[in-house]
């Protein structure tokens, strides 16, 4: 497991950093991905591959910080966050686009925006995406479009 542990550690670190940015909380979710590892290894028959596997499971425990918490912040809050983070200087465009983003991401109903985290920001295939979500390869692309359409048209309006 120690093995495993250093040569996958990095990458699923990675996976969580892209939708979770506070260093103490990465660090505990990649605790739970290795605790679901542990406690799924017995189960495993080598389907779908490891690196897969891994990656749902690390998909799993984001979601359920997410669940956790309330996803959709408010404006008041993101406007805090945004003060906080130009007075410790982060670049006031990349704040604005992020901003902006978490905002649209805001208004997807919860499927959608879910779709669209786990293609655009963890990488997942669509054949991954059906088999997490449990729903056909042509549903998750239907609704991907779908979920782009809605956010083209939330950008425009803003």
């Amino acid at each position: 497991m120690g093995e495993l542990f250093v040569t996958v550690k990095p990458r699923v670190r990675a996976q969580v950093r892209r939708s979770i940015q506070d260093d103490v909380e990465i660090d505990d979710v990649v605790q739970r991905v290795f605790l679901a590892i542990l406690r799924g290894l017995p189960e495993y028959r080598g389907e779908p591959a490891v690196e897969t596997w891994i990656a749902q499971k690390t998909a799993s425990a984001v979601r359920r910080v997410f669940r956790r918490q309330n996803t959709r912040r408010s404006l008041k809050h993101e406007l805090q966050l945004a003060l906080q983070l130009r007075a410790a200087g982060a670049p006031e465009a990349r704040l604005d686009a992020r901003g902006r983003l978490h905002r649209l991401l805001g208004h997807l109903p919860e499927d959608l925006r879910r779709l669209v985290v786990l293609y655009h920001h963890e990488g997942w295939t669509h054949q991954e995406i059906s088999a997490d979500v449990g729903i056909s390869l042509s549903t998750v692309s239907k609704q991907l479009a779908l979920a782009r359409r809605m956010l083209r048209d939330l950008a425009e309006r803003t």
